[in-house]
């Protein structure tokens, strides 16, 4: 509403300089408040850990686990092609880590929405075997990791409906809106800050400015939860790798630094 006001305003002030109109009254006119916004709710670590379990083997399973795993948007996951998902080698010495490219999303351009959204993560090791165990079940490797029945990329309404099952079946009360999705970036969020990791490092995973990631916990979107992250913990051990698109020359992440 504020942005339509204030694109009407420029509008007629644009024709009142060239004496199109005699006045701009949308100069006296208030844009109304609105409503105050829906306060973030994300899970706790215990919630967490139920949800990642009650959704394990379902086709919803790896989208969970990576969102919780990495804080990639619902925006990001949906886009996310097998081609950029490297389930890494636990067999190899050293030992190579599974990693997700980052590079897509299902906006309308195609691209991610800013230029620091587009990196290379880690995937720890809960939601490294929720992808391992997708491929196997459907004995895919096209595109896309998270779709429909008859292979279409999942779009926002078959995510939030089959969101239902997994949250019931992990116990969690409470009234929850139909956006569970965001809540799952959140909540990556709150309990990176509560286990002590710095907002820099955080604002660098989640592909957000520092500034944002303050903001969000000033408005109360980190809990205090008491229980400590183990390093089995559902928070697992995630980074960042080179910022070169899937398939390029530097495809498998060097996984520079570790937050756990």
């Amino acid at each position: 509403m504020r942005m339509g006001h204030l694109a009407l305003k420029r509008a007629i002030r644009f024709a009142a300089a060239r004496d199109l109109v005699g006045r701009n009254v949308a100069e006296f006119c208030e844009a109304p408040a609105g409503q105050e916004g829906r306060p973030s709710r994300p899970f706790t670590l215990e919630q967490s850990a139920a949800l990642i379990t009650a959704s394990a083997g379902t086709g919803i399973g790896a989208y969970i686990a990576l969102s919780l795993g990495t804080g990639i948007r619902t925006e990001e996951a949906r886009a996310l092609d097998w081609d950029a998902v490297d389930l890494g080698d636990p067999t190899a010495a050293p030992p190579r880590p599974a990693s997700v490219a980052v590079w897509r999303s299902v906006r309308r351009s195609g691209d991610t929405k800013t230029l620091r959204s587009r990196r290379s993560l880690r995937a720890p090791l809960f939601a490294a075997d929720a992808l391992r165990e997708l491929q196997a079940r459907e004995n895919r490797d096209t595109r896309p990791v998270s779709a429909t029945r008859d292979g279409n990329p999942l779009d926002a309404a078959n995510v939030r409906r089959e969101f239902r099952t997994p949250i019931q079946a992990a116990g969690i009360d409470g009234s929850w809106p139909p956006s569970f999705p965001p809540e799952l970036r959140r909540t990556f969020v709150s309990l990176m800050s509560d286990n002590g990791v710095p907002v820099e490092e955080i604002a660098r995973l989640a592909g957000i400015r520092p500034k944002t990631i303050m903001g969000w916990l000033a408005r109360g979107a980190t809990l205090a939860i008491p229980s400590p992250v183990r390093s089995d913990s559902p928070t697992g051990c995630i980074g960042t790798g080179p910022r070169s698109p899937p398939g390029g020359p530097e495809r498998q992440p060097a996984v520079d630094r570790c937050c756990c």
